[in-house]
């Protein structure tokens, strides 16, 4: 799902001929690392939706030959096995474009923590927990206690603009709240310019 610079979401599921239970989801940053996200509700919806697709398209495919124990026409059949089948390669392949927005903003990630994941893909636990690692690195790196009353009192250098920027993406995608917006988009600007 949602491929950029060959990093995606994915998810692992319980598999009997079709995926059948979501275990996890998965950021993929390269061929040997990824990023536990929780389950992510669109890459399951997107799985589910090819592979169920895919198999009506099979049946009605092959069951357009059999017309004679096929309940369908074999020209009804057919036409709405193609079109399956065009849905399922929607999903597989298509539907996991990004727009030039998404990218954009997957961009200022990658430049940020080197990795072009958004907020969005973490569940609220793995959200939660991954803020707290930025917010520790921000401490860590840079000495600053309170991340809020440094975004808050515009007390904050381009060193740690990045960091900032992203904590706040977090903290947006947790709390949806009038303040959160406006920081991330006051921090979401300012980066964009040094970016």
């Amino acid at each position: 799902m949602k491929t950029y610079e060959k990093q995606y979401v994915t998810t692992r599921f319980i598999i009997i001929g079709l995926p059948l239970i979501p275990v996890e989801s998965l950021f993929v940053v390269d061929d040997m690392s990824y990023i536990e996200l929780g389950l992510n509700i669109k890459s399951i919806f997107k799985t589910y939706l090819a592979w169920i697709t895919f198999a009506i398209a099979t049946i009605l495919l092959v069951g357009s030959q059999f017309e004679n124990v096929f309940p369908l026409s074999s020209g009804i059949s057919f036409f709405i096995g193609l079109i399956s089948l065009i849905i399922s390669i929607y999903f597989f392949f298509v539907f996991q474009k990004t727009t030039e927005q998404e990218n954009e903003v997957r961009d200022l990630f990658q430049k940020a923590i080197g990795m072009s994941l958004l907020p969005e893909y973490f569940n609220y636990d793995k959200s939660f927990d991954f803020q707290k690692k930025l917010i520790q690195t921000l401490k860590d790196k840079f000495g600053i206690n309170n991340w809020r009353n440094t975004i808050k009192n515009n007390d904050y250098n381009e060193a740690q603009l990045p960091l900032l920027f992203t904590i706040c993406a977090f903290q947006h995608k947790m709390s949806k709240s009038k303040i959160s917006q406006e920081n991330y988009d006051k921090l979401l600007n300012e980066y964009k310019n040094i970016a």
